[in-house]
């Protein structure tokens, strides 16, 4: 029994009593930009304060901290900050922050929209509350979305990151690699 002695069930919160089951409140259009808003706002401040620390991993990856590419060895995490920062400048530990503050701010913005318009979408076939199911359908839709507009930005980044003083092809900044990528690279196809 509920306080008060009644029995009614209370309807969920984003259904009012005059609105018929499954039918999404009319300020929900408004959410789904102010969800946008606040992923492609998380996303640029991610990146601003973490970068460094991407630069150093994506070079790890390709490295595995042994010098085995055109990069140099890396012992740990801190000498590879200080050594890029001593022979790179802040330039290299920001390398390739155009295309990360663009590709997060513009994932995270995607993700949190078509997240929301699935769940929506769902919630219009619902008499009451959506099924972890529907949560967990909405996600793999929203990322995957997000994962097929924001490729080929990422791959920007990723090479961007991977330029050192030395490489033999340096590029100016993210239009003239997004330049060299279609023209030279295949188009679309090369960054999928």
């Amino acid at each position: 029994p509920l306080r008060g002695g009644s029995q009614k069930a209370k309807r969920p919160p984003h259904l009012s009593p005059e609105m018929p089951p499954g039918t999404p409140p009319p300020s929900t259009e408004a959410w789904t930009w102010e969800n946008a808003g606040a992923g492609a706002t998380a996303g640029f401040a991610t990146v601003a304060t973490f970068h460094p620390l991407d630069v150093v991993r994506t070079r790890f990856q390709v490295s595995g901290g042994r010098g085995l590419s055109d990069l140099p060895p890396y012992r740990n995490t801190g000498h590879a900050v200080y050594t890029i920062a001593r022979s790179e400048g802040l330039r290299g530990l920001y390398a390739g922050f155009y295309p990360a503050v663009l590709g997060s701010t513009v994932s995270w913005g995607l993700y949190f929209f078509f997240y929301n318009r699935a769940k929506q979408r769902y919630l219009q076939e619902k008499d009451v509350q959506l099924r972890p199911f529907d949560h967990l359908a909405s996600a793999a839709e929203a990322g995957a979305l997000v994962c097929l507009f924001t490729n080929p930005i990422w791959l920007v980044k990723t090479r961007m990151q991977l330029q050192t003083p030395g490489h033999t092809s340096s590029y100016s900044g993210f239009s003239a690699r997004c330049f060299e990528n279609y023209s030279e690279r295949g188009g679309m196809a090369s960054t999928l």
